[in-house]
């Protein structure tokens, strides 16, 4: 067996599919067709999505079958009934925004009404639409034409051949252009309201759950509620004092619908429940519902104002702010979000500054005990001298042991005193030594700072001369320094020598 050719462009007899941006597209890759390893072809039928076989060849009225078999009723009735509702929204949203803009006029000439059939070819909007009221001379609204709202908007004419007492009403509807559909998915013409006698109603906009509960629109623009003027007491602009963003939620009763042009303090609202429709004579008289002049005392439109002329706070929601509110608590926040800035990098140079004299406290620590550093004492007294950094401090200690770097700082008495005690017991060599391996005073400084007392032996018995000169060559300026503390005293041996003759 051969294989087996896609269904192409050419190969679907008259069928032109063409995809968003009106290119030309592949009848496999419209209807999404699956190949089988079998002799048959299969595609998709775009409405029901059941699975069609179309053999071995295929014909023009393949797809035409599917739709007016039993096997494609609940896709059909569905579609219908989906129609249905999307066009009695959409008349209905029109013919209020129409009422609205005061462009909806009446006609008394009329007894009859006019009717515009159209196929499923012609232009995708009617030129005009009619809407027959019960009577003998029944006005007729005449709408503007649908064209004007652009494409894509949901198409509703009304066709009709009978007289008012026995009146049946056909809608023609689609929810695209028709020029943009596909040859085979063809509108659906069928009877939507049969059998409504002569009570025959325009709905207004709701859901396709509620299409059973509306209300019915009025039949004249002096019969429509045009809302309720509120005057708006802050001060100030209205445009600068009235939060718009308060109608995001959905508890807000009421809507704003206009704003008095020559006083731009009043505003008109709507209620969200307003009943359209006038019936009382106070009601006509007022051009206004109940529901719409209710809204003059409703407890949320008294808040709002008060929000208006009080002062913001920093925590209030941005929903019940307006702009004068919003752009002053917005000065506020930035204000404080440049103090909170500054604020943050300080203490983030501080931490920085922190972990770093950390770090360099370490390394100090863990070089002076992995090195033994000539004259540590007088360096690291130095260093806190003159208050040099840890990384200044630690250079001059690398310095001290690997360059040999000597201190000018002073020597302390524990270090005289060793070189003292060296010089004593080993003499000139040991004092050289210790001084160059840790940093010792040398015998220079050490004659200059520790000078070595002279003792004048008596030879023959000791006069009062000498005895005073040694006590001040031992105790005196040029001797041993007394102790820092009075109280230990001085303590002095004198005895006999021996004088040994060198052989």
């Amino acid at each position: 067996m051969g294989k087996k050719k896609k269904l192409s462009l050419e190969q679907t007899q008259g069928f032109v599919f063409k995809d968003e941006a009106d290119n030309p597209i592949s009848f496999d890759i419209y209807h999404n067709i699956a190949e089988p390893n079998s002799r048959c072809r299969y595609i998709k039928c775009d409405l029901c999505n059941q699975t069609i076989s179309i053999g071995a060849s295929h014909i023009r009225t393949w797809l035409e079958k599917h739709r007016n078999d039993e096997s494609c009723v609940k896709c059909r009735d569905d579609r219908v009934k989906q129609d249905r509702d999307a066009a009695i929204i959409a008349g209905a949203s029109l013919a209020r925004s129409q009422l609205q803009r005061s462009e909806l006029r009446t006609s008394s000439s009329s007894t009859g009404f006019e009717s515009t059939q159209t196929s499923a070819y012609s232009s995708p909007f009617p030129t005009s639409s009619s809407v027959p009221t019960p009577g003998s001379s029944t006005p007729s609204h005449n709408i503007t034409p649908w064209a004007s709202l652009g494409p894509g908007v949901l198409r509703l004419h009304y066709v009709s051949s009978q007289p008012f007492d026995n009146q049946t009403l056909s809608i023609t509807t689609s929810l695209h252009n028709v020029a943009d559909l596909p040859p085979s998915s063809p509108p659906h013409e069928f009877n939507a309201l049969d059998n409504l006698g002569s009570d025959l109603w325009l709905y207004t906009e709701a859901s396709d759950s509620d299409t059973d509960t509306l209300d019915p629109l009025p039949i004249s623009e002096e019969d429509a509620c045009t809302g309720q003027l509120i005057y708006w007491s802050p001060p100030g602009p209205l445009w600068d004092s009235y939060c718009l963003q308060q109608h995001i939620d959905s508890t807000v009763p009421w809507v704003l619908i206009g704003i008095e042009v020559n006083n731009n303090k009043w505003i008109r609202v709507m209620s969200k429940d307003c009943k359209v429709m006038l019936s009382t004579p106070k009601e006509k008289n007022t051009r206004t519902c109940s529901e719409c002049a209710a809204i003059r005392h409703c407890d949320k439109l008294v808040q709002s104002m008060e929000r208006a002329t009080s002062s913001p706070s920093i925590g209030m929601q941005w929903e019940r702010l307006n702009s004068r509110q919003m752009i002053r608590v917005m000065s506020r926040l930035k204000s404080q979000n440049e103090r909170l800035r500054l604020k943050l990098l300080n203490k983030e140079r501080a931490l920085a500054r922190a972990y770093n004299q950390k770090y360099q406290e370490q390394a100090i620590r863990v070089f002076i005990s992995q090195n033994n550093i000539p004259a540590l004492g007088r360096h690291l007294a130095m260093a806190i001298q003159r208050r040099e950094s840890l990384q200044v401090t630690l250079k001059q200690l690398e310095e001290a042991l690997y360059e040999g770097q000597t201190c000018r700082g002073s020597w302390s008495d524990l270090e005289l005193a060793k070189a003292q005690l060296a010089h004593i017991l080993g003499g000139r060599r040991l004092v050289y030594a210790l001084s160059k391996a840790d940093g010792l005073p040398s015998l220079s400084s050490l004659y200059r700072l520790r000078p070595i007392p002279e003792i004048l032996p008596s030879i023959t018995q000791p006069s009062a001369i000498e005895v005073a000169q040694n006590i001040e060559s031992m105790l005196g300026a040029k001797g041993q320094l007394p102790p820092r503390n009075p109280a230990i005293g001085q303590a002095l041996l004198i005895d006999d020598i021996s004088i040994e003759e060198n052989p």
